[in-house]
């Protein structure tokens, strides 16, 4: 026998307890492979539900199998995916944390808010009263059409099919917001006379001349001849008709019954409720309405106080209000065409690019494209958004950028702009997150809005690092956008949780935000809509920067930003709590290391 094995059979005598332990640390490490097992094929079944239950949203990431389907938008169907939920919610409370590594307590713990959020806008039933105007079912079909591909027979028999189905889509819509008035759910006037001439305006071109006739003009010659004719048919007597008709019922029904001066989510039944969850879906904390608005005051006054210094140096010696209306009165601030504007955003991105290295230790490959909102629903726009790139990376991301009536877009908030929506900001967060193949691909795909609009707002701010406001000016109009993000602060909660008035809101923008006045209706009639999402904003500015600020408390010469912007993006889109905790896990370590 070997001194080694009698050593060891010894041991095994004199050290039972030893032994035990060796033993329970044996099948620990089993438990623990075949927790995270469960996890991740938890996270798979989750994300596959997801795109099985969002098909149009599939289509839109690049995920191509469920193309020729739209969203169920039946009470059955939304009963099935509580269902679920619910089965999932389970699933994770089973899988035991302590077992898991630190990047699975992560992707845990993302994924019960995800669950609890997902499973919260089907309980407060928004189905009732969802009437848009930028994101509805009579522009995102619409929409659709970009990103939905028509290169092979099957791709042209997808298209038909949806086409096919549109009628049913509608139908659906229109019984949800039955349903909603029935229990005096109503959306806001100003939606629904918005999603009306909208709409209206779409029907009137010729199918042929419509965005889906432009995409069944795409169809290769191929497959031309046998699916051209039947496919502009499908338009003419099926997806027109639908829009016909809703247009018809909100006319008719909906519009004398929906809501002309009570716009805030609390006049509605449960309405507060509903608010109270969007706060908490927006910015991932447990912050109040009445928290927020005192919030977004005192930054209102802080970031004022920038602008009043800059109009200073420019030689003013009055009021900031007589600064920002000379600023809003001047033709030299604005456009003048329309090529002019979209020349101005590729400017702005071509010249940030150049920057990235030396304030990013990772960039990603996907490269964003900039392109004009197309004209059946720049009216109603923003003034610019973002579109994410496709799953794999062979679509770029896509900066939007509104060039309706050029007069109204002011040339001095470009490079912000550009900045927030596009380089340093949603492009480079959401690419990088794209490119991060090491995490589940929920964790790539979905995202929580504090985190990503953020990041969008903090880049506003890091642009000035980056030298992009050479002038006082296009300074200026950076801070004109840090003060309009905190006033979405006031207004939001003052319409949603006050009681406040379209008039009211539009008003306290004119007066702190240097905005157009065309732009500043659109805004507020975006708030009015999307109840909660303008808060994410500066909530999630604030938390970046304070981390920011304490990393490099903590690690003084050791800080680094190129590689605390790397921390930030690599994991994705997560809450502001979960940011928190990688933050500070990070310093520890950078501060040991």
């Amino acid at each position: 026998m070997k001194l080694f094995n009698l050593f060891f059979i010894c041991s095994l005598i004199l050290n039972p307890l030893t032994a035990l332990a060796q033993k329970t640390a044996a099948l620990s490490v089993v438990t623990a492979q075949e927790t995270e097992k469960s996890l991740t094929q938890l996270t798979n079944d989750y994300w596959q539900a997801y795109l099985k239950n969002n098909p149009t949203y599939a289509t839109f990431i690049g995920e191509h199998r469920y193309n020729n389907r739209l969203d169920d938008l039946s009470a059955e169907n939304r009963k099935m995916q509580l269902a679920e939920l619910d089965a999932f919610a389970q699933r994770l409370t089973a899988i035991d944390a302590s077992l898991l590594s630190e990047k699975d307590k992560v992707t845990r713990s993302i994924l019960a808010q995800l669950l609890e959020f997902d499973a919260g806008h089907l309980k407060h039933n928004f189905h009732q009263w969802n009437i848009d105007h930028m994101y509805g079912p009579q522009t995102w079909f619409a929409q659709l059409m970009n990103f939905t591909p028509l290169a092979t027979e099957s791709d042209a028999k997808n298209l038909l099919d949806r086409f096919q189905t549109f009628p049913i889509y509608i139908d659906q819509y229109i019984a949800n917001l039955k349903e909603g008035l029935t229990q005096k759910r109503a959306a806001a006037r100003l939606a629904v006379e918005r999603v009306i001439k909208q709409t209206q305006a779409m029907t009137l071109k010729a199918p042929h001349a419509s965005p889906f006739g432009d995409k069944v003009k795409t169809l290769p010659k191929e497959l031309a001849e046998s699916y051209e004719e039947t496919a502009m048919a499908a338009i003419s007597t099926q997806v027109y008709p639908a829009l016909e008709r809703l247009v018809q019922f909100l006319k008719d029904d909906y519009l004398p019954q929906s809501r002309a001066q009570a716009v805030g989510l609390s006049s509605l039944p449960n309405g507060k409720e509903a608010y109270r969850f969007l706060i908490r879906f927006h910015t991932t904390t447990d912050y109040t309405a009445e928290k927020l608005h005192a919030v977004g005051l005192e930054e209102l006054k802080k970031i004022q106080q920038e602008m009043q210094a800059v109009a200073a140096k420019l030689g003013h010696k009055g009021e900031l209000a007589a600064f920002m209306a000379r600023a809003r009165s001047d033709p030299k601030n604005f456009f003048s065409t329309r090529d002019e504007i979209v020349a101005s955003a590729k400017k702005n991105v071509e010249a940030a690019y150049q920057q990235l290295p030396k304030f990013f230790l990772s960039l990603p490959q996907i490269y964003c494209d900039v392109l004009p909102i197309e004209d059946y629903r720049e009216k109603d726009a923003v003034a610019a958004f973002y579109y994410q790139p496709d799953q794999d990376g062979k679509r770029p991301g896509i900066y939007y950028i509104n060039t309706y009536n050029p007069p109204s877009r002011t040339r001095y908030t470009m490079a912000a702009l550009a900045a927030h929506e596009a380089v340093p900001g949603h492009h480079l967060q959401i690419a990088t997150a794209l490119e991060a193949k090491e995490l589940p691909e929920f964790r790539r795909q979905r995202d929580f809005t504090a985190f990503t609009e953020g990041w969008g707002l903090y880049s506003e701010r890091l642009a000035e690092e980056m030298g992009f406001y050479p002038d006082p000016m296009s300074r200026f109009g950076m801070l004109t956008y840090q003060a309009w993000r905190a006033c979405r602060l006031v207004v939001d909660t003052g319409i949603h949780a006050m009681g406040w008035s379209r008039e009211k809101a539009i008003e306290f923008m004119k007066t702190n935000a240097p905005l157009s006045e065309e732009e500043i209706i659109n805004e507020v009639d975006r708030y009015i809509i999307w109840p909660g999402q303008a808060l994410a904003y500066k909530v999630g500015q604030m938390e970046i920067e304070s981390l920011r600020a304490y990393a490099k408390t903590k690690l003084g010469e050791k800080f680094d930003l190129r590689e605390f912007h790397d921390v930030l993006l690599k994991n994705g889109s997560i809450p502001l709590p979960t940011t928190r905790e990688l933050i500070e896990r990070w310093v520890q370590e950078r501060a040991r290391g």
